[in-house]
């Protein structure tokens, strides 16, 4: 049977075509001036079968799954390969040289604003921290990052400052919290009955661990015709010991009636723990009586 192009492509398709049957070209392939014919069997020979292969311009793969990338193989895995699909947000990764590349695990946001920061804000996902300006990057107790303008607790082995600078003061009337340098403790005793040239607290305060700055004043207050001959007064981590006399205020005799104000010597005390600090007071006088008043302050210096 012989069959033209036409005929077997278009006109007259047939399902099967024997191996020896004709199909006449009405123009050769090869010489465009001479009718040809072939036979079918030879006339399939010319294509290739599927899969086309890479060398014949092809795949080498029957089939594509969809939206899949291709890439070149190698002979155990085929001329060519699919790049297996990744999750929305995932990258397409190298794997290094020889190794099919592979779509990430961890995911990551479609766009991001000018100057945000990108952070595993959990497991195999890449969040942002939102900008803000004039800030210092922190982390919360549970390591979580952010911008934040407030400084948390930390700890260092030093900090160099500004040599003009330095550390800025506060700028209205408020106090350091306790724990903070610059923490001040203090404590008012007034009007105080006392016997002649007995050691007595006026009062007293309590220090936490730390490195101190003490200081403070007393006054003397007599009844009527007293006299004063000597008084003192100075800060003690002893109760109603007074200290050596360079750290104590001693005053001379006065006459009567006469009340005097003094302060006491500021000091240096550092402590590894809570301790009690007394101001200790004595008075020697005569005639009447006499009362005694006083203040001590401790200033936090580190």
């Amino acid at each position: 049977m012989s069959k033209t192009l036409e005929q077997v492509f278009i006109a007259d398709p047939i399902v099967t075509n024997a191996s020896t049957d004709l199909m006449y070209f009405m123009r050769s392939p090869y010489n465009p001036g001479t009718d040809a014919g072939m036979t079918f069997l030879d006339f399939s020979a010319q294509f290739p079968s599927l899969p086309v292969l890479v060398s014949q311009g092809g795949t080498g793969l029957t089939s594509l799954a969809t939206f899949r990338l291709l890439a070149g193989g190698t002979t155990s895995t085929g001329v060519m390969q699919q790049v297996v699909d990744g999750v929305a947000g995932t990258l397409l990764r190298s794997a290094g040289a020889g190794v099919l590349a592979a779509y990430t695990t961890t995911t990551y946001p479609a766009t991001n604003a000018i100057n945000t920061i990108m952070f595993a804000s959990s497991a195999n996902v890449l969040g942002v921290i939102t900008p803000a300006n004039s800030s210092i990057l922190i982390t919360s107790a549970g390591g979580v990052p952010s911008w934040s303008t407030t400084i948390p607790a930390f700890t260092t082995a030093n900090i160099t400052f500004n040599t003009t600078s330095g550390i800025i003061g506060t700028t209205t009337n408020n106090n350091a919290t306790a724990g903070s340098v610059g923490e001040v403790i203090t404590s008012l005793a007034t009007g105080v009955s006392i016997s002649s040239n007995v050691l007595i607290n006026l009062t007293s305060i309590t220090i936490s661990a730390g490195d101190w700055l003490l200081y403070g004043g007393y006054l003397c207050s007599p009844g009527g015709g007293t006299t004063t001959a000597v008084s003192q007064c100075a800060p003690n981590t002893v109760s109603a010991t007074m200290p050596d006399a360079q750290l104590t205020t001693i005053s001379g005799s006065r006459g009567a009636d006469t009340s005097s104000a003094y302060p006491i010597p500021t000091s240096r005390v550092s402590v590894s723990s809570s301790t009690i600090i007394y101001l200790v007071a004595r008075t020697t006088f005569a005639v009447s009586t006499m009362t005694m008043s006083g203040s001590i302050s401790a200033r936090r210096m580190r």
